[in-house]
Order: structure tokens, then C-alpha cells, then sequence
């Protein structure tokens, strides 16, 4: 179709540096792919542990004399900057044997894409936000409903993502770190790392990394389990450009702009 052609020219741009690393350092024995897709949920899982299942929660409480609130802070810091930030750096340096340079390059630290960045992410946030509006209409909220009637999966009420009120309640500085963390630390783990070396998917890359990253959300399952679909331009965002600064500033606009820009439309939607 001449319009997806056009999108296709429009965004889509070669990286040699990027294919370089994803050719090179994609996982490709058996073992090594299962641990890499296994990678995508295992932070979420430790979180979950500690947080969702009550016995666990109240035993870190008190083991660590924190409030409920800053014991679940915590844990949240250390996986968006320990875990996001911090083991892709380590397992790079000393696993994969690459320098300090050759980290920075794997995960696109080292190049920033100022078209990406600029008209193409307006262009980009606008067509997401007129093609999310429907889904987030008319499937978002039954999904919701569905997932938080499990037991299993129902956020609990003392967890800090059970409203917004909770979890913006922190101090400024918390709160600002809490952000960074989120969207760069997510953005760096899942596809500065990650999606390179599950690039042995192939085609299938993009739409695995998507359904992946919104599973791992394991905490937050009724919020985030229904935007598995929003959530696929991440990747695919990643594939176009091959830039991690262009998915990091999408990231930020989908959280402090598309979130409150769709709260406000909806009552709009017929």
C-alpha cells in the first residue's frame, strides 16, 4: 500500500553499527536463547515476589524496618537502575568481552538520531495516539476488569501502583528518579539489550519484545497486561530507527503526555 511504503521510507533507516552488534551478539544456542527470553520476565518476577505475595512483603518490612511505601520504592530502584541499567553493562564488559567503548556502541549510547527525535517523534506520538484511541476505548477497560478480578493478578491494596495518588506520592527527587528509571532504564534493558540478542526471532523480534516487556509488568498486571498491543511500538520504534534515544523520548511522551492527552479523550469517543 503506498501509504505504509511511504511510512516505511519515512522511518525506517539503516544502522550498520546496530546490525553489526545484533549479527554478532544475538544468542544462538539453545540454552542461550531460552536464558535471554526468560531475561525479559525474571526482574519482573522478583518484583512480584516481593511485593505482590503478602507473606513475602511483610517479611521485607519488617526484615529492613522500611515503610510498606519505601520498601516497595526501593525495590523498584534497584531493578529500573540495578537490574535495567547496571547487568546489561556487566554481563557486556564481562561476559561478551566488549570494552567500554564497544558496550556504549552495543547499546546505542554513543549515536543520537536528531531526526527521530524531532519531526519524525511528533509524527510518530500523533499517528500512536490516533490508533491507540480506539483500543483504549473499547478493550483497555474490559481487560482491566477481567485481570483484576483474579486474585492472583489484582494489584494489592498496599501496593504503591494500586492508584496514582500512591505512587506520585513520593518527594520530588524520589519521584524524579522513579521516572528516569522507568523510562530509560526500561528502554535500555529491553531494547538497547535485549532485543538484540533476541534478534535469532527474527521477524518475529518486534512483536515477542512488545508482548514480553508488557507481561514482565508482573506487579501491575490489570494496567499494563491491556496495553500488550500499545505497547509494541517500543520495539518496533526500535527496529525503524535503531536508536535508543528515540525510543527513551517516546517512552517519556507515552507516560507524562499520551497517558493524560487519552484520559481526556475518551469521554469524547463514542
Amino acid at each position: 500500500m503506498p501509504f505504509v511504503s511511504l511510512l516505511r521510507r519515512l522511518f525506517f533507516r539503516p544502522d550498520v553499527v546496530y546490525s553489526r552488534y545484533e549479527n554478532q551478539f544475538q544468542a544462538r544456542t539453545p540454552a542461550g536463547r531460552r536464558f535471554y527470553l526468560f531475561m525479559y520476565l525474571l526482574p519482573g518476577l522478583v518484583v512480584y515476589a516481593a511485593i505482590n505475595i503478602p507473606s513475602l512483603y511483610e517479611a521485607g518490612v519488617r526484615a529492613t524496618g522500611l515503610t510498606g511505601r519505601y520498601y516497595q520504592y526501593g525495590w523498584i530502584a534497584f531493578i529500573t537502575f540495578g537490574w535495567h541499567m547496571v547487568l546489561p553493562f556487566l554481563i557486556l564488559r564481562y561476559h561478551d568481552k566488549l570494552s567500554v567503548r564497544q558496550t556504549f556502541e552495543y547499546l546505542g549510547m554513543d549515536r543520537f538520531d536528531w531526526r527521530g527525535c524531532s519531526y519524525l517523534q511528533v509524527i510518530a506520538f500523533l499517528l500512536f495516539t490516533i490508533l491507540t484511541l480506539p483500543y483504549m476505548a473499547y478493550l483497555q477497560r474490559p481487560m482491566y476488569q477481567w485481570l483484576d478480578a483474579a486474585p492472583l493478578l489484582r494489584i494489592p491494596d498496599y501496593s504503591i501502583f494500586k492508584t496514582a495518588e500512591s505512587l506520585y506520592g513520593f518527594p520530588p527527587v524520589l519521584l524524579l528518579l522513579l521516572f528516569i528509571g522507568n523510562f530509560v532504564g526500561e528502554e535500555l534493558y529491553f531494547r538497547g539489550y535485549l532485543q538484540k540478542k533476541t534478534a535469532f526471532l527474527g521477524k518475529h523480534n518486534v512483536w515477542v519484545n512488545g508482548v514480553l516487556f508488557a507481561v514482565y509488568h508482573l506487579f501491575q498486571i490489570p494496567q499494563t497486561w491491556p496495553l500488550v498491543i500499545p505497547s509494541m511500538v517500543f520495539p518496533l520504534l526500535m527496529a525503524a530507527r535503531k536508536n535508543l534515544y528515540v525510543v527513551i523520548l517516546f517512552h517519556l511522551l507515552v507516560n507524562l503526555v499520551w497517558a493524560p492527552l487519552i484520559h481526556f479523550l475518551l469521554p469524547f469517543m463514542p
